[in-house]
């Protein structure tokens, strides 16, 4: 293992905790316990432990988190991995390294591919993300669609009132959103 500094072992963790905080949180909308979503995990084929579940939700291993739990927990829970990995949508702020704060959907978009960023180790040569507006519109309604979609496990109206709030949240920011306007989420009434 390299020998790690204490602001990457504190960078460590709460990437950790954050993804485990987010897990929990969707689990607990879900109205599931922690066997239950082992079961999921089992059913899938990777097992993850009622116990690691626990482990992980409230970052008990050091940091330390497998890409693989990630995947199939996020899968048994039916939410992206990345959504996980950057909550506050978009405009919550996130430690993408341990150095390097970001805007959650400039990670989000960075992680996936969608966006490259401007890196002082690249000498500037990447596109900035904040100079495409037109280009962040269209991923922001494009995220907005993607968790407005109803799930297989039947948490439509959990998804609705997650997108209705994000939708919400978007507007108020100046953004165009295709979204129905007049959904209203009694949670936030």
């Amino acid at each position: 293992m390299p020998n790690t500094d204490a602001a990457a072992k504190v960078w460590q963790l709460e990437l950790a905790s954050r993804v485990g905080n987010q897990i929990k949180r969707w689990r607990t909308d879900q109205g599931l316990s922690t066997v239950q979503l082992a079961e999921r995990t089992a059913a899938l084929g990777y097992p993850v432990t009622r116990v690691a579940i626990s482990k992980i939700e409230n970052n008990m291993r050091s940091g330390k988190l497998d890409i693989a739990e990630l995947f199939v927990i996020a899968r048994a829970l039916d939410v992206p991995p990345l959504l996980m990995m950057f909550p506050d949508l978009p405009d919550g702020r996130v430690h993408m390294l341990p150095n390097e704060e970001r805007r959650s959907i400039e990670a989000l978009l960075w992680a996936s591919g969608e966006e490259p960023l401007s890196s002082r180790m690249s000498g500037g040569t990447a596109r900035r993300f904040d100079q495409l507006d037109e280009s962040r519109d269209y991923h922001v309604q494009r995220l907005v669609a993607e968790r407005s979609r109803p799930t297989h496990l039947g948490m439509e109206g959990l998804a609705h009132r997650a997108v209705s709030r994000l939708a919400r949240k978007l507007r108020a920011r100046g953004y165009v959103v295709d979204f129905p306007e007049g959904e209203q989420d009694s949670s936030d009434a």
